[in-house]
């Protein structure tokens, strides 16, 4: 019997050199056959137009794929590029490369740097090292209001915070993240070096895609400046 024999190797119906030494003569019946094999074999193949596709599950024998595309739809083979970008979508560490400024403002916004970017449904772990003080001037000591928010729609969030504020080490919690939390006395030197500081854990569920970011404002309007320093990080990380 001719055709494929399971392992992969085509089998020949007929050999017509046979045929000839055995004094069998060219026969419709013998050709239909082997063409109707050849036929057969050619339809059960995978076609590199796309017209002939898979039926079952396939081995590829301890091989690669290679020049594979870039995947877009949910159920794309991932090459090693969107494997990573993945990845590093789903663990993000946002670091700040200069110290922003901020005055006469109440109103929470998110920090430039402190944000990742659009990140998939999913619970997401929470971490990050904030540092910030005052500048100096009358009446310019004053708090800094912060909390961490996301652009998707927020179905659970719990935070603490442990930091040095005013050489005085402190603990705050925070739950839900619709609530604001405030420092209400940073350091009011204007150095930088007299940095007070703030380590936030926690995590936040989002039901949707969207980012994660760390929002912030002064506790008390005032015309000198509240900073978050340069060196400042978030790191946010999917929890399977």
């Amino acid at each position: 019997m001719g055709g494929f024999n399971g392992s992969g190797t085509y089998v020949r119906y007929y050999n017509w050199t046979a045929d000839a030494s055995n004094a069998i003569p060219i026969m419709a019946s013998r050709m239909d056959t082997e063409d109707n094999g050849f036929a057969t074999a050619l339809t059960n193949c995978i076609t590199r137009d796309g017209q002939g596709v898979p039926s079952a599950n396939i081995s590829w024998n301890n091989h690669k794929l290679t020049s594979l595309s870039d995947a877009v739809d949910p159920q794309d083979a991932l090459n090693q590029r969107s494997g990573d970008a993945r990845y590093n979508a789903l663990s993000y560490k946002s670091v700040k490369a200069s110290t922003t400024s901020r005055n006469t403002t109440i109103i929470l916004a998110n920090d430039p740097d402190l944000i990742t970017p659009t990140l998939i449904a999913g619970t997401y772990k929470v971490s990050g090292l904030i540092m910030f003080y005052a500048d100096t001037g009358a009446g310019a000591v004053t708090g800094l209001k912060w909390i961490v928010n996301s652009s998707a729609t927020i179905t659970d969030s719990s935070f603490v915070a442990n930091g040095i504020v005013n050489s005085v080490s402190n603990s705050y919690g925070i739950t839900p993240s619709t609530s604001s939390f405030s420092f209400s006395n940073i350091n009011g030197s204007g150095s930088a070096i007299n940095t007070d500081w703030v380590l936030i854990n926690g995590q936040m569920t989002i039901s949707t895609s969207g980012t994660i970011s760390f929002q912030w404002s002064q506790q008390t309007s005032n015309a000198n400046n509240t900073n978050v320093r340069k060196g400042s990080y978030m790191i946010v990380e999917k929890i399977p």
